[in-house]
């Protein structure tokens, strides 16, 4: 009991007892107790001021760049399709159209992303095989390593299909 008692006593914050004294005694049956009020018999615990020591600078990480060489793209946006776009499109090709506002430093890419997937690169591209529903379409410029440097707003985007049992009128 009394070694969880002063386990106690190390791990409170010094704040909860920085103004105080702090008391000491032991009971009759030989139990060291601390207070924060005297008793008789009770003698001051004198406190030490706890060590401390400054943490150094942190080391820049070594596989990024520093910040002042990485490069800044000041807009990255799907063109085409817009945003909530409605596309007609029954044979399921979707033309995408990417902007950048800079031209892209050495080994950097246009990675397009439908629903958080790769499906093409480059600034423009046609998707193949996209069926009726909603989507959401993203652009992101990756460095050499597959780093993401910096990604347009995901915009969604639906696709329409007529039913295969469509069958258009004769004039």
């Amino acid at each position: 009991m009394k070694y969880l008692l002063l386990m106690l006593l190390m791990v409170l914050p010094p704040v909860a007892i920085a103004g105080d004294q702090i008391w000491r005694w032991v009971d009759d049956e030989g139990t060291v107790h601390f207070s924060d009020e005297y008793r008789e018999g009770a003698e001051e615990v004198q406190r030490r001021a706890l060590p401390t020591m400054q943490a150094p600078p942190a080391a820049p990480r070594r596989d990024a760049p520093p910040r002042e060489q990485r490069p800044r793209y000041e807009s990255l946006r799907i063109a085409s399709p817009e945003t909530d776009d409605v596309i007609l499109a029954n044979d399921g090709r979707i033309p995408v159209v990417v902007e950048v506002s800079d031209s892209l430093s050495t080994g950097h890419r246009i990675v397009i992303l439908l629903d958080g997937e790769e499906v093409a690169r480059g600034a423009s591209a046609t998707l193949t095989d996209v069926r009726r529903g909603s989507y959401t379409l993203q652009a992101v410029i990756q460095d050499q390593q597959g780093r993401e440097i910096a990604a347009s707003e995901a915009i969604p985007f639906h696709v329409r299909q007529h039913s295969r049992l469509y069958s258009p009128s004769a004039p």
